[in-house]
């Protein structure tokens, strides 16, 4: 009960800091051209499956990219703000803080991706056909879930490696290629399809075509949902992991924030 009360608290103190912010007008002004380029395409195709993928997956993407860049940082930013230290000490573990936190980030980003479908819907002049809304809508909680768990991983990350300026400017362009958002994972090469298919968002994208266009089973779909779920699974271990390795750098060193 009492990591709830902090996981709440954490959200509510994340969520108040970023509506004070216009940080996220910066990546809201940078998105709108490339929504525009993509909501022009989808206008010049008929083609019900590629007019899903751009206009769920350009609003996709965009709360990938806000989220994870966030996401990324967070602790760095408890780090050098020197909350750090009151965190450590705290029986809360480190990680029920930083997830709070990250929920609040994400949940924001949606606000973004939400308002990015509605200009592709506006700019394209089309609507988007859904075979099935109760898988539809039941793959795109999936989908916004696993993608959480993906991205959770680079807060820790972040830290371990140093805090390198130029990371995201690495990770999303990967992301983004390989994630399955804007485009069929199949038309990869077979390397990255390899890739791609270790993150859980290129099943649960799937699983959201699928159910929206009516090209894949009931049972199509669930497998693609068991495999995205038990991803995200896996990478919440991995990044509960490396948590408690950051937890236990910065205590063998005895550095706290300087480490």
């Amino acid at each position: 009960m009492g990591n709830l009360y902090a996981l709440s608290g954490a959200f509510l103190q994340q969520w108040r800091n970023v509506r004070r912010t216009a940080s996220y007008a910066n990546f809201i002004i940078a998105g709108i051209p490339n929504v525009i380029i993509l909501a022009w395409i989808a206008n010049k195709s008929d083609n019900p499956v590629a007019i899903t993928y751009i206009a769920v997956g350009a609003s996709l993407m965009l709360v990938w990219t806000n989220a994870v860049f966030r996401m990324g940082w967070a602790l760095s930013d408890e780090r050098w703000g020197g909350l750090l230290d009151v965190s450590l000490v705290s029986r809360t573990p480190v990680i029920v803080t930083m997830l709070g936190k990250s929920l609040a980030l994400c949940i924001f980003s949606l606000l973004t991706g939400a308002g990015a479908f509605i200009l592709i819907l506006i700019v394209s002049e089309h609507a988007i056909p859904i075979v099935d809304l109760p898988l539809a809508i039941v793959s795109l909680a999936i989908t916004l879930f696993v993608m959480i768990c993906a991205g959770f991983i680079f807060c820790p990350i972040t830290v371990l490696v140093g805090e390198p300026s130029g990371l995201f400017a690495t990770v999303m362009p990967f992301g983004v290629a390989c994630s399955g958002f804007l485009y069929p994972i199949g038309i990869l090469p077979a390397a990255l399809q390899v890739i791609a298919r270790g993150l859980p968002t290129s099943w649960a994208m799937e699983s959201v075509i699928m159910a929206t266009t009516g090209s894949g089973s009931t049972w199509e779909i669930v497998i693609r949902w068991v495999i995205a779920l038990a991803l995200a699974v896996v990478y919440l271990f991995i990044t509960q992991l490396l948590f408690r390795l950051v937890e236990r750098r910065v205590r063998v060193t005895a550095a706290l924030t300087t480490f």
